[in-house]
């Protein structure tokens, strides 16, 4: 994972994704780090397009700085504490940066009270009043469509990615140089620098259908096993529900999880409900933030979640999490919790068991996996819910009150 793709990871998460503010710091650190070793010029004029009569002198463009989140100070105007995404200010020269990746242009009602007016347009006639005699505005996108009247530049992200690849084969490796490489790997993991496939990538077709066949199978046998686990439940099996992937429970459905989940029978979103547990394959994240151990190889699970009031597990939750992995077997047999951090920032722990395809096929021993996953769910369910309603040894409760008594 490249430098920023590691930052970006644990970056606080809102309702949407930062994807555009973190691209802009990336952009404004990047260009601060091209002003230092003076590149700047050559990155206007190349990049952005910028005419010459736009720029300022050599000397002048050495000491432009670069900020976001600069607010507009024009009273009486629309524009009047608008915040453009990215601001070079030097002296004699302002520009503006507008960076959308495929979010929509933000609208403001006119003075009339009919007209809309896009933050473009407010961006430009703030750009208009501004005193210095050398100033241009450029709007970086990746699927944003410019608005019609548009007249300035448009840079997309692609193309900034192809110039910062030809950067990197000229001069010597400085902070400049670092930050284009951080930067270019990050739209490559972003899959914004444009369609590309080695050889390799497009002959597996035929090796990824037998995959997804194969991790349907191995979910089949995790419904069949959280089935069979139901039932077996001594006079609860009543309050437990298995849903499919189909049932669309959140975010576990293919292509992310092959298999089932086993939850209670309450209303609201899966991961608000007091309990559920899963058995399956993971191939990638679920909610953000149940995947699997090794990103880039599936792996068959088995494992319960839930969600905690505050950003730590309370002493009670922590203490039954480690004697029911201990119940379980401990670590010798697979089992290990952890908390994670959700995509609104709420903080789950899990609990699970878990077998990548690569060590599945290692103990299959060549042959047909079929018998030996099956055991595997039946034998990690079994112990899971049996091992729920045991005494924990805390306070006179079971695991499973001592789990959930402190749940968001």
């Amino acid at each position: 994972m490249s430098f920023l793709g590691q930052l970006f990871r644990y970056r606080p998460r809102e309702l949407r994704t930062p994807l555009e503010d973190f691209l802009t710091e990336a952009l404004a650190q990047w260009l601060r780090e091209c002003t230092a070793a003076g590149q700047l010029g050559q990155v206007l004029r190349t990049l952005f397009h910028t005419a010459e009569q736009q720029l300022p002198t050599a000397a002048a463009l050495a000491q432009v700085r670069w900020g976001t989140q600069h607010v507009i100070y024009l009273p009486g105007s629309l524009a009047h504490n608008k915040r453009p995404d990215l601001v070079g200010h030097g002296p004699g020269f302002f520009m503006i940066i507008e960076n959308k990746v495929a979010a929509g242009f933000t609208e403001h009602t006119g003075t009339d009270g009919v007209e809309r007016v896009d933050q473009l347009r407010l961006y430009r006639q703030y750009l208009d009043t501004r005193p210095e005699p050398h100033k241009a505005i450029v709007l970086v996108t990746h699927s944003t469509l410019p608005p019609e009247h548009w007249q300035d530049p448009v840079v997309s992200w692609r193309r900034i990615s192809g110039f910062l690849q030809r950067s990197l084969a000229l001069g010597p490796g400085n902070a400049a140089q670092f930050m284009a490489r951080s930067l270019y790997d990050f739209l490559e993991e972003q899959q914004m620098s444009g369609v590309h496939l080695e050889l390799a990538d497009i002959v597996s077709q035929p090796a990824y259908l037998r995959l997804q066949q194969a991790m349907l199978g191995l979910g089949a046998l995790g419904r069949k096993a959280l089935a069979q686990a139901v039932q077996a439940l001594p006079g609860q099996a009543g309050a437990f529900t298995v849903l499919l992937p189909t049932d669309k429970p959140g975010a576990f459905a293919a292509p992310a999880f092959y298999g089932a989940i086993l939850a209670e029978r309450t209303s609201g979103a899966l991961h608000e409900r007091p309990f559920f547990a899963w058995a399956g394959v993971l191939a990638q994240p679920v909610y953000s933030c149940i995947y699997p151990l090794n990103p880039e190889v599936p792996e068959v699970s088995v494992g319960t979640a839930l969600w905690v009031a505050g950003p730590q597990p309370s002493d009670a939750q922590a203490a039954a999490l480690d004697a029911l992995v201990s119940a379980l077997g401990g670590a010798e047999a697979g089992w290990a919790w952890a908390p994670v951090t959700g995509p609104k920032g709420e903080l789950s722990l899990h609990l699970s068991n878990r077998l990548s395809l690569i060590d599945l096929r290692q103990r299959a021993g060549g042959g047909h996996w079929d018998d030996y996953i099956e055991r595997f769910y039946q034998q990690h369910l079994k112990a899971l819910l049996e091992a729920l309603t045991k005494p924990s040894g805390i306070g006179g409760m079971t695991f499973e009150q001592a789990l959930y008594a402190h749940c968001a």
